[in-house]
């Protein structure tokens, strides 16, 4: 299925366009959903992911700026099988930070969601909104609000705080609230499937660049974990999310996990 929300206000030419792309692309059999009012991202993305989990039990998820490998449907349709019924995996994530992280497996835990190219079952979506208590815990207790935040790596609480505030339009961070509330874990391959293709300037963030970027590379993983966090792989993460936070890539990388995060 493919979703496409309503036109803001000035933008009614391009979402046409868009449509018509869309239209011309896709297969025959492919349903195309389009919004008469724009839903705005967080809404749009909900009510999409909640209608296929509903009719299939579980989605596969991709915007329209991302390239994937030709293994990605692959490491996805298997990963959703493999882990249907561990109820602490809550998500699969085709996109790989470009970090490189040993380890004896094809992919590795992360207590942390991502939104470039992922899946989801319906048993782990019915969370969504579950975590909605733990904002007024972050703000007292500084120990959670650390461990929120990957150990201080990136102040995920004050992307939080935005949305709470009504600043950002974030569906990501919520689901992140969620899957932490839940000491949920994402699987990740331990190189990226998904390339995100958007930074050409002309999307919601202006960014021609990422500090995040990595290639759709064409491997498929085939030796997955079991589900637990290593956590010499996971501290080898947050030093990377770091040091990209260090220095002159500390706004320009803020911007880009926002949009990691779903974020406008």
């Amino acid at each position: 299925m493919i979703f496409c929300d309503g036109a803001k206000p000035g933008a009614e030419a391009r979402v046409a366009e868009t449509r018509r792309a869309a239209r011309a692309l896709a297969p025959a059999h492919a349903r195309i959903v389009e919004r008469d009012h724009n839903l705005g991202l967080a809404k749009s993305m909900r009510t999409g992911v909640t209608s296929l989990c509903d009719e299939f039990g579980r989605a596969i998820i991709l915007e329209d700026d991302l390239e994937v490998s030709s293994t990605f449907l692959g490491f996805m349709a298997a990963a959703l099988d493999r882990y249907a019924d561990e109820p602490r995996v809550m998500q699969i994530s085709g996109y790989m930070f470009p970090v490189e992280i040993p380890g004896p497996d094809d992919a590795l835990f992360v207590p942390l969601i991502s939104c470039w190219g992922w899946g989801v079952w319906q048993r782990s979506w019915q969370k969504l909104g579950s975590g909605g208590a733990l904002y007024d815990r972050l703000v007292t207790d500084k120990s959670l609000r650390r461990k929120f935040d990957l150990d201080g790596a990136f102040p995920y609480f004050d992307m939080l705080a935005k949305q709470h505030r009504g600043e950002i339009d974030s569906w990501g961070i919520g689901w992140y609230v969620d899957v932490f509330s839940a000491d949920g874990i994402v699987l990740y391959p331990r190189r990226s499937l998904v390339a995100n293709r958007g930074h050409d300037g002309t999307g919601a963030h202006g960014e021609q660049s990422s500090p995040f970027e990595s290639v759709a590379h064409e491997d498929l993983p085939s030796r997955l974990p079991p589900a637990a966090v290593d956590e010499t792989q996971l501290r080898q993460l947050r030093e990377f999310i770091r040091d990209r936070q260090r220095g002159g890539l500390r706004v320009r990388a803020g911007r880009l996990l926002h949009a990691l995060l779903g974020a406008r």
